[in-house]
C-alpha cells in the first residue's frame, strides 16, 4: 500500500481506532483515522504539507484535524 502521508511504499497494521495504522519507511510508525483520510482538506494537501502535518502531529503528541497521531510504541 501508500503511505497516506508521502506515498511511499508502507505496511498497513492494526490500529485501536477507526481508520489505518501505518509504518512507513520515511514517515515511521502513526495512526491517522478514517475521517482524516476522507476530508477533503487532507486530500487537496500535498505530499510535503501531509509530511508536515504528521510531523506537527507527533511533535505536539496530540491529534491534528483528530487526524495523524504518533503510535505510543514510538514516543
Amino acid at each position: 500500500m501508500d503511505c497516506p502521508v508521502c506515498t511511499a511504499n508502507a505496511e498497513q497494521i492494526a490500529t485501536a481506532i477507526d481508520g489505518m495504522g501505518i509504518i512507513c519507511p520515511t514517515c515511521g510508525e502513526y495512526d491517522v483515522s478514517s475521517s482524516v483520510l476522507a476530508a477533503e482538506d487532507w486530500q487537496r494537501l500535498d505530499p510535503d504539507d501531509r509530511c508536515d502535518v504528521l510531523d506537527d502531529a507527533k511533535r505536539s503528541g496530540e491529534p491534528r484535524w483528530a487526524a495523524c497521531r504518533p503510535r505510543a510504541s514510538r514516543l
